[in-house]
């Protein structure tokens, strides 16, 4: 599934999502791991910036609230990626 797929989809099942399964966490984790690389390393958007951050702040409060769900390589502990080539 292309990544603009997987990103809208997981938005549309975190509007059903109070308390998250430790499997959806780790696909929103990766997925915002992969927009954020799309953006910062390739010049992409996928999803809008909206969406962007519906999905990082979902991942964000679900790691505040549950420690184990916390992991050291979380795109919410990073700020920004490698640069373009361009800059």
């Amino acid at each position: 599934m292309a990544l603009a797929s997987r990103a809208l989809d997981l938005l549309a099942r975190l509007d059903s999502t109070t308390t998250p399964d430790p499997s959806l966490v780790r696909e929103v984790r990766e997925v915002v791991r992969d927009l954020a690389r799309a953006y910062y390393t390739e010049g992409e958007s996928p999803i809008g910036d909206t969406q962007y951050d519906q999905l990082f702040g979902a991942l964000q409060a679900w790691e505040q609230a549950d420690p184990d769900l916390r992991v050291a390589d979380s795109p919410t502990h990073r700020v920004g990626g490698s640069p373009l080539e361009a800059f």
